[in-house]
């Protein structure tokens, strides 16, 4: 049965309403595949350097744990790419555990061509190398 945690960092930090928010939506999930990870993006933003935030919900539905490390990110949007970057996350994820995380995309990493408009769908997946 899949389990939702909180990195201590987040555990000290997030906001009453963001708890209760993540909780909800993890409450609302089913999981029909042991594919891991897989993401549920929660809300997007950006800070005071313009760099895309995307938060979402990390999920190892596998049977053994998972670390994320140099792998190549994407944000899609409305079939479209928005933005795609490498990532190593200092955390492993235990199997049958999701996690909130929120992955910051450099500018110079964003497609400038993609509007990012509230009404837009993400989709945030990991790069298949060839």
């Amino acid at each position: 049965m899949q389990k939702l945690v909180f990195e201590d960092a987040w555990n000290r930090t997030i906001s009453t309403c963001d708890r209760e928010h993540i909780i909800n939506e993890f409450k609302k999930l089913t999981f029909t595949t042991n594919e891991s990870p897989q993401f549920t993006p929660l809300w997007k933003a950006t800070n005071h350097k313009n760099e895309l935030l995307v938060t979402t919900l990390i999920h190892n539905c596998s049977t053994t744990d998972f670390t994320l490390k140099n792998k190549l990110m994407s944000v899609d949007a409305g079939n479209r790419v928005v933005a795609t970057h490498q990532f190593t996350l200092p955390i492993k994820l235990h199997a049958h555990t999701s996690m909130p995380w929120t992955f910051i995309f450099p500018v110079d990493h964003l497609n400038a061509h993609v509007q990012m408009n509230q009404d837009v769908q993400l989709i945030l997946s990991l790069e298949k190398r060839k």
